[in-house]
């Protein structure tokens, strides 16, 4: 009897340890939501639209969808987005430096609320980069995102 019962539990042992382990399924992402939430009920528009008349959302908040292109790599404190096909970017800046982002989030969808606002001053594009900032001609006129609060769409948790 003793040596059933320790067969039993043998079997029983072996069958435990050779389950594969469940792992989350791939489509399940994870939301980092980092400042403001986001209201659900403001525009949501793209860069295409933004670059097509940026006057239109000019001074009012919006929530801008695209994905990370870049970020800042010393403290996450911007990211740029860049829209599906990558002929656009535009910077996105974090309200009075309120709250940031990991620094590994490159590839990733966000959604940002807030501002589009001209910066002009002496900044020029490089020539390479161009397309990537909105100038309508005049290269003393670029267009940035002052955010107040993002949402990110992550595959995992990442860490600060």
């Amino acid at each position: 009897m003793r040596i059933l019962f320790l067969w039993a539990l043998m079997l029983l042992t072996l069958m435990g340890c050779s389950r594969e382990p469940e792992l989350p399924s791939p489509s399940s992402a994870v939301q980092l939501e980092q400042g403001q939430p986001l209201v659900s009920s403001l525009p949501l528009i793209g860069l295409t639209e933004v670059y097509a008349s940026p006057e239109k959302f000019y001074d009012q908040q919006v929530i801008l969808q695209g994905r990370v292109y870049r970020v800042c790599k010393k403290d996450g404190c911007w990211v740029e987005l860049v829209d599906s096909q990558q002929q656009r970017a535009i910077r996105v800046s974090f309200y009075e430096n309120g709250f940031s982002v990991p620094t590994n989030t490159k590839g990733y969808d966000i959604k940002a609320q807030g501002y589009l606002v001209y910066a002009s001053g002496e900044h020029q594009p490089d020539s390479k980069n161009s397309d990537l900032h909105y100038h309508n001609g005049d290269y003393s006129l670029e267009l940035f995102f002052i955010a107040n609060g993002v949402t990110l769409e992550l595959d995992e948790p990442v860490a600060f």
